[in-house]
Formats: structure tokens, C-alpha cells, sequence
């Protein structure tokens, strides 16, 4: 499945910048997937730098090639390591691709 690493968009449709720079689906995946997660094997921990390394690859507005697998790990780390102002639109986008 493809994903779009588009600009993410906040309330009110405004960009969301951090640290004076709007972020992107990718920029902000590659956060949550290299953050640590409880009970993490050595392979996992792998696993996800390669994720992390494919999306690091995208440009803006570059599709991703993601599998299923990768997707519901992108969610869960996000989910588990950001607020609500950067899962919503992450699940968005996700949800599209489901």
C-alpha cells in the first residue's frame, strides 16, 4: 500500500510546525518508530531502523510503499509516543490506506 509523505495538517487545516519547520508524515513516523518500546527485541529494534530508513528515503509529496506490517507498527509507536496533535492526522492518513 502507498502513503503520501505529505505535509501534516493540524485544527483548523493549519500545518504543523515544530521547531520552525512544518512536519511531515515521514518526519514525524521516523520519531515513533526508532523511540524505545517496552520489551523490545534486538530484531525489532532492527526491524524498525530499516522503517525508519525507508522513510527517511521519501522526499515531500513522495509516495511510500508500505506494507500492512509497517503500517499497524507506524501506528502503534505513534500512538504510544505523541499526543493527540500529531496521532490524529497520522491516523488519518493511515486509515486511508486500510
Amino acid at each position: 500500500m502507498k502513503i503520501k509523505n505529505e505535509k501534516l495538517m493540524g485544527l483548523g487545516n493549519k500545518p504543523i510546525v515544530l521547531e520552525n519547520e512544518e512536519v511531515t508524515f515521514a518526519s514525524i513516523c521516523i520519531g515513533a518508530v526508532l523511540a524505545k518500546g517496552e520489551q523490545e527485541t534486538g530484531t525489532m529494534k532492527f526491524s524498525n531502523y530499516q522503517l525508519a530508513e525507508k522513510l527517511a528515503a521519501a522526499k515531500v509529496d513522495e509516495d511510500i510503499e508500505l506494507t500492512i506490517e509497517e503500517a499497524k507498527v507506524i501506528k502503534d509507536k505513534v500512538g504510544t509516543h505523541y499526543t493527540a496533535v500529531l496521532v490524529g492526522p497520522i491516523y488519518k492518513l493511515l486509515e486511508k490506506i486500510e
